[in-house]
């Protein structure tokens, strides 16, 4: 028996039919390839070009006639660096819609990013001639590279970008800063997303974000090659002769009601015009007259109609929105990351190394792959050193440091309250985003002379990141470190010491060093006070680190004794920079 309140479904049905003899209720979903297309597009603002290609994939296998899924899969190879495959992909579309916005744009993309900015030009301006999208910022950017600056820092921050990189050119640097500082702090829209990128710079036209695809791209094969094809309005008919009591058959197309017969011969008619180019799955089940499921089967077929609403392109809301989202992944767009990277170099100029030294660091977190940036900030931590990793300090000297993991939060202050009365100055691993929530917090442990390192910026386990996304972690929350409070962080503690191969690479190209633990508290940090101050009597050494964490009541509570059981055991209490220069 179906579920209760199906079987209101059906009762509503029999009723409102008043017992006529052929009830055919029509039920049209909402287009399954315009849902792939639109799917496909959502995958590749969020960066899964993976799931992008499986979603048009699917899009290519219901509809053939149809130049969407073409236009979707030349913007994702756009975003995956395959130019020549991109360029078949428009070139498909236009040959299905001649001069089609969207793939006209592609085309512009892939000629400037070929550096034949002519060509380019010449398609930003046909995809702009139907009036469905604005390719003024595009034509404005061609414009500037061929040296026609007419801009004056607009607050398009396409044009603005423009402007800027033409007054740094000019080596008219504070007119240039004026606009990034504008860009970068003023308009919070503006930010780094997925698609074909404007770098600005003549050398390289335009940057194509995203990555390679995990796998190489196939071209989708007809899924079921052996079902039977069925095209316009067909009769659908359920032979009930053997089956006994059957009073109402229920007809389904992937599983959506079509309609309901209840009476002989059993026909319901299926116009197939209102369903997408792809294989369906048809459901009859027979009835008794109170609900009982009596019999049930179903098929297989591939719908195909050459003048279905796929046609030349699909003309319905729902397409046109597809569309839209299309256009989001597919326009050029200013770059935040080169916008920080140029403010950094303007700020070279203008001798001001900290500002941008923190611009550099803004323009790595948001993509460590950048290689110019990345060697920059590279060449600036050069000079601390090496990758290490350090669970203790090789000295003879009673000194020992005290560590406090995963702050900064509201309450961080009642352990600063502590550390003031006892004057003893400790080393304070940060989670970036509780930094940027807590800044007041942050800037008074620097001002108290504690010292701020880095404990990533989202407390991820390294161990299943990539070095990318490490590099990402680490440099994000050494910006929110050094903007801040105008301090340099070059020491980290993975979260959970949880490492990977990928750490001592990732981390060593930028000097820093890993900080683990001599004594780990966290084991009795959900006790009592009394068993962390035994676990720290007990255990301590010279050139020791104690782990705690960032305001565990537990914590709090024993910190007191916990340094005054130090101090009589003669240890002085240093920050971590301290501790390590005893070596």
């Amino acid at each position: 028996m179906r579920k209760v309140d199906f079987l209101k479904t059906i009762k509503w049905y029999c009723l409102s039919a008043c017992f006529l003899a052929v009830v055919i209720l029509p039920a049209f979903s909402a287009d399954p390839y315009i849902d792939d297309i639109a799917a496909a597009a959502l995958a590749m603002e969020q960066g899964n070009y993976d799931r992008a290609a499986e979603e048009i994939n699917n899009a290519l296998v219901k509809r053939s006639g149809d130049p969407l899924a073409n236009i979707a899969l030349g913007t994702m190879f756009l975003h995956t660096r395959q130019l020549d495959q991109a360029f078949k992909q428009f070139t498909k579309a236009h040959e299905l819609a001649k001069d089609h916005p969207l793939a006209l744009y592609g085309f512009a993309l892939y000629y400037l990013a070929s550096d034949k900015k002519d060509t380019a030009r010449s398609y930003f301006e046909r995809a702009g001639e139907s009036g469905a999208y604005n390719t003024g910022p595009a034509i404005a950017y061609m414009d500037a590279l061929a040296g026609n600056y007419n801009l004056d820092g607009s607050i398009d921050p396409v044009l603005a970008q423009i402007a800027a990189e033409g007054y740094f050119k000019r080596k008219d640097y504070t007119r240039a800063k004026e606009i990034l500082d504008a860009l970068t702090s003023e308009w919070p829209g503006y930010n780094e997303g997925n698609g074909a990128v404007m770098t600005f710079n003549s050398a390289k036209p335009v940057e194509l974000t995203g990555r390679e695809l995990s796998k190489p791209y196939k071209s989708p094969t007809q899924a079921e090659p052996k079902l039977k094809t069925v095209s316009g309005t067909i009769t659908l008919k359920a032979d009930m002769t053997k089956a006994q009591n059957v009073a109402y058959v229920l007809y389904f197309v992937d599983d959506v009601l079509l309609g309901m017969i209840n009476h002989p011969p059993f026909e319901c008619v299926w116009d197939t015009k209102r369903y997408a180019n792809a294989p369906h799955t048809i459901r009859i089940e027979g009835h008794s007259s109170n609900g009982i499921l009596l019999t049930e089967n179903s098929m297989r077929v591939l719908v195909y109609n050459a003048d279905s609403l796929s046609g030349n392109g699909v003309d319905n809301e729902d397409a046109k929105r597809a569309e839209r989202r299309l256009w989001d992944c597919l326009q050029l767009k200013p770059s935040r990351r080169l916008a920080y990277y140029t403010l950094a170099k303007c700020l070279e100029e203008q001798k001001e190394p900290e500002a941008a030294l923190i611009a550099l660091e803004h323009c790595v977190g948001i993509d460590p792959n950048f290689r110019d940036a990345q060697g920059l900030l590279i060449r600036r931590y050069a000079p601390v050193g090496k990758y290490r990793e350090i669970w203790k300090v090789d000295t003879n000297t009673k000194l020992a440091a005290l560590t406090f993991d995963d702050g900064p939060n509201p309450g961080t202050g009642r352990i600063l309250d502590v550390l003031a009365e006892k004057n003893v100055k400790a080393t304070f691993f940060v989670v970036g985003t509780m930094a940027e929530s807590n800044s007041d917090m942050l800037k008074r442990m620097a001002d108290e002379g504690h010292e701020l390192q880095n404990h990533t910026y989202s407390h991820r386990n390294l161990r299943y990141l990539p070095d990318v996304e490490i590099e990402r972690e680490l440099i994000r929350t050494a910006n929110v470190i050094r903007r801040i409070t105008g301090k340099s962080s070059r020491f980290f503690r993975p979260p959970g010491g949880h490492q990977n191969g990928n750490l001592a690479y990732a981390t060593g190209k930028f000097g820093y060093s890993a900080i683990f633990w001599t004594v780990n508290c966290s084991k009795n940090e959900g006790t009592k006070p009394e068993n962390i101050i035994n676990q720290v009597s007990s255990e301590i050494k010279p050139g020791s680190i104690v782990l705690m964490h960032n305001l565990e009541d537990v914590t709090l509570m024993a910190l007191p004794s916990v340094i005054d059981s130090l101090r009589a055991k003669g240890y002085k209490l240093v920050t971590l920079s301290e501790l390590l220069s005893a070596s």
